[in-house]
């Protein structure tokens, strides 16, 4: 059995900077890794749905912090310059400061698949569900067969990428 999350990106952009990395490498950690997905679900419960069982979101946590094997759309690197006003005393070299906007462009409906070989109970399914539909962008793919929030699948290639 098998717990699977859909996430799509309405705007079209994924911006992801990687652990230890400076913003102005321009790096993008791709795809999302399983502490930025769980880091996700950890705000959406607190934010949204604090009265789940906090058992059930640790369950799901547990669930989500292995590797996951991912499914993932084509992707296109760009980045942008944003100029920021430096307040205070002026610079010596220049009086903006440059920060790169390293980002993905994804096709806003084409989703990307995360997928955990792992069962989850029928309480700790509903809180999946609860969780990650708040969130109003991913969607929970029920175990194996179905679906909660869309009649989506998973297609059947997938990639598990290195771990950083």
């Amino acid at each position: 059995m098998t717990f699977t999350v859909a996430f799509r990106f309405p705007l079209g952009r994924y911006h992801a900077t990687p652990w230890d990395r400076s913003v102005k490498e321009g790096a993008i950690e791709w795809p999302p890794s399983p502490w930025r997905i769980a880091r996700a679900l950890i705000a959406v419960w607190y934010d949204k749905c604090a009265d789940l069982p906090e058992d059930d979101v640790r369950a799901v946590l547990a669930a989500v912090s292995q590797p996951p094997v991912y499914h993932l759309p084509a992707t296109v690197g760009a980045a942008t310059i944003q100029y920021h006003p430096r307040t205070g005393p002026p610079a010596k070299e220049q009086a903006t400061g440059k920060v790169p906007d390293a980002f993905l462009a994804i096709n806003p409906n084409t989703p990307i698949y995360a997928t955990w070989d792992t069962v989850l109970t029928g309480n700790e399914t509903e809180t999946a569900d609860n969780t990650v539909g708040a969130s109003e962008v991913p969607e929970v793919l029920e175990q194996d067969v179905g679906c909660f929030g869309s009649r989506a699948t998973p297609p059947r290639t997938f990639a598990t990428p290195g771990i950083s």
